[in-house]
């Protein structure tokens, strides 16, 4: 078999860091003294209980929703608008706090996760007495849970949004370029940990490129048939004819790459990309 032009590619692999959205729909309970309208990425959406100050709205919503918007109409007297959204498993995962926005008046896109409008952080307020108590419709909701709205009780009207994945859930991709290169009687010290033999070079690949700095490149050896991984990043002359891949890490334009060729006679001319995620979580206060 000739090891030098053996081609394969790596997986595309999603990392996600930090908490991970759950599969099934969310819901979305909201009360507000007086009237309730609801929006869901832009879209008005309908449900019972958004007419009087003490009965909740509850609907569902898609665990990919971007942002939630809501407007309480104050038909004079206390005010306040309480929210909370919970994941398919009944864990309250937001609730209404001073990371919403609120403002006195709508801006077009305001309900939409791409807003970029300089609207001020939510007042927390202390004027509704009752949604302050455990009791009502509102029984059972979030302790976390606040009574917000704009930064002065004379607005008849609160328009109150919140951005789902700016709170924790914005992602970037990063693209990681990676090369093998091929050294003819060599090895690399010492195994990986774990299961480190395999039977053909495109699974040993697949493995060591998963493991990272755990794995510095790929050992065949003649005797056993096995392509090995190993731990070492220096080749070692061989006496028993073995052939090594080794990895190196460099950074280049545009990203962070791999390039697993080092100063190789012969090179596998396939080049993979591994996607990685990263999310940045925010915490207010």
């Amino acid at each position: 078999r000739n090891h030098a032009h053996m081609i394969y590619k790596n997986p595309v692999l999603g990392i996600p860091s930090g908490s991970r959205r759950s599969a099934g729909p969310y819901t979305l309970q909201v009360i507000c003294d007086d009237i309730t309208t609801i929006f869901v990425d832009g879209k008005r959406r309908t449900a019972r209980g958004t007419g009087r100050w003490n009965q909740m709205a509850t609907l569902k919503i898609p665990s990919t929703t971007r942002a939630i918007g809501i407007k309480c109409k104050n038909n004079g007297g206390p005010y306040g608008l309480m929210a909370q959204v919970k994941d398919s498993s009944g864990k309250v995962i937001y609730v209404t706090d001073n990371s919403w926005q609120c403002s006195n008046r709508p801006q077009r896109g305001w309900a939409t996760g791409g807003f970029r409008g300089r609207w001020r952080p939510a007042t927390i307020t202390r004027n509704q007495k009752p949604y302050l108590r455990n009791i009502g419709a509102w029984r059972g909701m979030s302790p976390n849970k606040k009574v917000i709205w704009t930064n002065t009780g004379r607005d008849r009207a609160a328009f109150c949004r919140k951005d789902l994945r700016s709170a924790g859930r914005r992602t970037t991709i990063r693209r990681l370029k990676v090369r093998w290169g091929q050294r003819r009687g060599t090895y690399l010290a010492g195994y990986s940990r774990g299961r480190h033999k395999y039977n053909n070079l495109k699974r040993a690949a697949k493995e060591c490129f998963k493991r990272g700095k755990g794995c510095g490149g790929i050992t065949y050896e003649p005797r056993s048939k096995k392509y090995t991984l190993r731990r070492g990043r220096k080749p070692r002359r061989s006496r028993s004819g073995e052939i090594s891949w080794i990895k190196q890490v460099v950074t280049s334009m545009g990203g962070l790459s791999f390039d697993f060729s080092g100063p190789t006679r012969q090179v596998i001319r396939r080049t993979t990309t591994r996607r990685v995620r990263v999310t940045w979580g925010q915490h207010n206060g």
